[in-house]
């Protein structure tokens, strides 16, 4: 497996792809997505980091893998330096958005499979954002596709299988907008694990179309529709599910050509109407509020909620059931009741939120003014990344420490609890309740060895978090009584060792050992122990002239 990075603003087709940056020769990242979606580009199995810009281009993918093949935008530029953040856009637009330069499909595929999309977004007029046929298990997750009209894409996301065989795709947290079907799936008439999840749809002609396959739709806003989603053609075998969803200025929401190939359940439907889906839902609803606040708080400098975000005591909390929903919604925060809300956004309050934003002026989180002692061990900090859920293993999160001066020296992240014994790489979230978005990190020791000015602490590449950056200054300076007794015994008095007590290291402690400590004069050879008599601290060669020199080694 390789790691490839595309820029369109700093890359050449001609460099290797395998760096975010230029260094020299050919070393550096591809600049089109032609070139590393094609024959001759990345291949099965690897990683592809994508910078900030518009990518106008429309691409046939020359390659078909076997295993997980991984395209992620980086909006926040976290891997390419020089190249400022904002929008990673495959587009059919300029990049000054004043024209459409091309009217085909953007990503077209055929009979290719494994393919995994993340923090992208595809803007088009005339054709789709992506075209997949025969294909199977991809994958899209915190994506947005939008169409400028109501009805020129029958699929802004067009997914299609195999006949006879499932489609089994999965999208999470994405946003469509426009298009006669904003996403279209046709599978081919078996069972299929295919899932929608903590998405939103909004103002189009049909949100979604479903043609032959099972899918499970969980946890969907709808908004503005004329139609909604449209099981055609399903199976009384492999019948599609609906739970957890909120539609509203609807005139339909769902629609079966047949009763009994969609079911519903736990759904609120507001001012929108069902068809062919037989009695409503046991736990579903008619009427009522949206419980969507439209943007009046954000508006009139209330609690900042996002747009189409649940009001407080939104008739949408916790409406929902457990039973195979997701654990976060559309911005991948956990649910805020006991139970997942109706739609694909749960409530929460972004007074901070958007200033960490980079690509609108804001910076990530930097704490400049902590200060450790040189040779600490067993340290712990505190940092905010924003985001709420995440783990020692959550997908593409990475540490980092980097001593003034020195490489970048990578964290492996393990499992921890709030309050558990220190680990090195122990990484866990404190409280989502109380102080949601603020993690424990436990500092492997190398990181504060002495004969540094400071050490920096980079943690990112989580989707939903801007990373963080924590720059610790390693000094005496405020420390304890015994915190400062350490850091002056431990002071090297030259270039040998590395600050962790070796032998025959000369640091202020080794120098005093000789005055209190066991002592040995052997032939030739004098050893000055440690503290508990047994190990030696140095060693120091004797001269056997009248005047007696001990040489230190």
């Amino acid at each position: 497996m390789a790691t490839y990075y595309l820029s369109t603003s700093t890359g050449n087709d001609s460099y290797t792809g395998l760096s975010a940056t230029y260094t020299s020769g050919t070393t550096g990242p591809w600049k089109t997505l032609a070139k590393a979606l094609g024959a001759a580009g990345m291949a099965s199995g690897d990683i592809l980091y994508i910078a900030p810009g518009t990518y106008n281009e429309s691409v046939t993918i020359g390659f078909g893998p076997s295993a997980a093949t991984q395209i992620i935008g980086d909006p926040n530029s976290q891997f390419f330096g020089g190249v400022t953040a904002g929008p990673v856009l495959i587009s059919a637009f300029n990049a000054a958005g004043t024209s459409e330069t091309v009217t085909a499909n953007l990503i077209i595929a055929a009979s290719r499979n494994y393919f995994e999309w993340s923090n992208i977004w595809w803007k088009t007029t005339t054709g789709r954002g992506v075209s997949a046929s025969n294909a199977r298990y991809w994958k899209f997750t915190n994506c947005v596709f939008e169409n400028t009209t109501t009805s020129n894409v029958n699929g802004i996301l067009f997914l299609s299988s195999v006949s006879a065989t499932a489609l089994d795709a999965t999208i999470t947290r994405c946003r469509f907008v426009g298009g006669f079907y904003s996403l279209q799936l046709t599978g081919g008439n078996v069972a299929d694990t295919s899932t929608i999840t903590s998405c939103l749809f909004d103002s189009g002609s049909q949100p979604m179309e479903l043609g032959t396959i099972q899918v499970a739709i969980t946890n969907c806003t709808f908004l503005g529709y004329v139609y909604g989603v449209t099981q055609r053609t399903g199976s009384l075998s492999f019948v599609s599910t609906v739970r957890n969803c909120v539609w509203v200025r609807c005139s339909q929401a769902l629609q079966s050509s047949t009763t009994g190939h969609m079911t519903e359940n736990f759904n609120r439907f507001l001012g929108a109407y069902r068809t062919n889906m037989g009695t409503l839902g046991a736990n579903s609803t008619t009427g009522g509020d949206s419980g969507l606040d439209i943007g009046y708080l954000l508006q009139t400098n209330g609690n900042y909620l996002q747009t189409f975000t649940p009001y407080a005591s939104s008739p949408n909390t916790a409406f929902g059931t457990a039973t195979s929903a997701p654990a976060t919604d559309l911005y991948n925060v956990a649910w805020n009741g006991a139970s997942p809300d109706a739609g694909g956004i749960t409530y929460r309050v972004i007074t901070s939120l958007p200033s960490l934003i980079a690509y609108n002026g804001g910076i990530e989180r930097n704490a400049s003014a902590i200060t450790i002692a040189p040779a600490s061990t067993s340290q712990s900090i505190e940092l905010y990344l924003g985001a709420t859920g995440l783990a020692f293993n959550t997908a593409n999160l990475a540490a980092y420490y980097v001593r003034n001066q020195a490489a970048p020296v990578a964290i492996t992240l393990v499992t921890q609890t709030p309050t558990g014994a220190w680990a090195s790489g122990g990484f866990a979230e404190i409280s989502s309740t109380f102080t949601p978005g603020v993690y424990r990190l436990d500092v492997p020791d190398a990181a504060f060895i002495a004969g540094a000015s400071d050490v920096t602490i980079v943690v990112r590449g989580a989707s939903g978090t801007n990373g963080a950056v924590l720059t610790i200054t390693l000094s005496s300076g405020g420390l304890t009584a015994a915190q400062t007794a350490d850091a002056i015994l431990n002071r090297k008095l030259d270039s040998t060792g590395d600050g962790t007590d070796t032998l025959n290291e000369r640091t202020v402690r080794s120098a005093l050992r000789a005055m209190r400590n066991k002592v040995s004069v052997g032939t030739g050879t004098m050893s000055v122990y440690k503290e508990d008599d047994s190990a030696v601290a140095w060693t120091g060669s004797l001269s056997n002239t009248a005047d007696v020199t001990v040489d230190p080694a």
